[in-house]
């Protein structure tokens, strides 16, 4: 699982879950990557942007491994 997470981007992770996910669950992760992402290229780079993007990356691999 978590091999995936550090070489994968967020669409070729997706691809390979293809065959595992239903929709919702995979309409659900591809919500949970674009709140990562639109966090983690903020630019705002403040203590609470920070705090932000490590509860939604924190939430994104909860599902991540909740799916696998």
């Amino acid at each position: 699982g978590v091999e995936i997470l550090r070489s994968d981007s967020h669409k070729e992770i997706l691809a390979k879950l293809e065959g595992v996910l239903d929709a919702p669950e995979r309409a659900v992760l591809e919500d949970l990557f674009q709140e990562f992402e639109r966090l983690h290229y903020a630019p705002e780079m403040n203590e609470k942007s920070a705090k932000a993007r490590k509860n939604a990356r924190k939430k994104l691999y909860q599902s991540l491994f909740r799916a696998l």
